[in-house]
């Protein structure tokens, strides 16, 4: 986040001073790259993953009384196949 933050304000206003006015488009399109590179660095970091110790449940917890019905919280049912 930190590198994110340094090369959009110091590298890309490097970069808008000394381009000439006809390239000025190079400033826009290297913030949007890094931009983008940040996305998709954050989004593969936290992505879903099987052993998820958050979504698991332990036995004594999911009993419920006779009668109701009972829901358990798995990768599968967010959609998520891990052998894909």
């Amino acid at each position: 986040v930190v590198c994110y933050i340094y090369f959009t304000r110091i590298v890309v206003y490097l970069v808008r001073a000394t381009s000439p006015c006809r390239l000025a488009w190079i400033a826009k399109c290297t913030s949007e790259l890094a931009s983008l590179l940040f996305y998709v660095l954050a989004g593969y970091k936290f992505r879903p993953r099987h052993e998820n110790p958050y979504i698991k449940m332990d036995n004594e917890d999911t009993e419920a009384p006779e009668g109701a019905g009972t829901a358990m919280l798995s990768a599968e049912s967010f959609g998520y196949n891990p052998q894909v």
